[in-house]
């Protein structure tokens, strides 16, 4: 198992379908410049709001979706996302789906979102809750509260089976950022996909 994690985490999204394609390009570019170690990409909540109509008329799929084809590899949906949105997504999408009843364990790692969970010796508990500030303590891992067009980026090395933050920035999505073809195009089908499911809660 690889002694060195780098993670690039998004937040507070808020069903902005718009900043995606820009986002995931700086996504991309953030991750060629980690050397070595796994690089996971997170989001820390918030990707859905249920005042954008979007998010309302899927259950917060729209987002979810775009996560996992921007290549999320987990997400905290507490508070936008039901048991039944699980259901009719089922196994369709490679994301993991993070909440107060749902944790993930990959190798070396849990993914929660209660910072009271711990594992065992080299193991990493990592907090898929907005804190205050990015910080690793106690072999748990949490990341700083971020807004919609930023990226967070946290290091984190073990060294004889203790986890310790090596660095950790936030970085502000460049202007001057092209979008994404591709994920403008899935842009463009969660959107479509919406509003058919919009008329067919209209018309019963």
């Amino acid at each position: 198992m690889e002694t060195s994690l780098t993670f690039l985490y998004t937040g507070g999204l808020s069903g902005n379908l718009d900043v995606l394609p820009r986002l995931y390009t700086y996504l991309r570019s953030l991750r060629a410049r980690v050397s070595e170690g796994r690089v996971l990409y997170v989001d820390i909540g918030a990707a859905c709001v249920s005042d954008v109509w979007h998010c309302a008329v899927t259950g917060g799929r729209s987002m979810v979706i775009m996560l996992d084809g921007m290549g999320c590899a987990a997400a905290n949906v507490n508070g936008y996302f039901s048991a039944d949105g699980r259901v009719r997504l089922g196994a369709n999408l490679a994301i993991t789906l993070i909440d107060d009843a749902h944790e993930h364990v990959i190798d070396d790692l849990i993914i929660t979102t209660q910072p009271t969970v711990h594992g065992g010796l080299g193991v990493l508990t990592v907090v898929l809750t907005p804190a205050e500030s990015t910080h690793l303590r106690d072999q748990t891992l949490h990341f700083g509260a971020i807004r919609g067009g930023q990226i967070g980026m946290a290091s984190a090395e073990k060294v004889e089976h203790v986890w310790g933050l090596t660095s950790y920035a936030v970085h502000d999505l460049p202007a001057d950022t092209l979008p994404d073809p591709t994920i403008m195009g899935a842009v463009e089908f969660v959107l479509s996909e919406a509003r058919q499911a919009q008329k067919r809660q209209t018309n019963t």
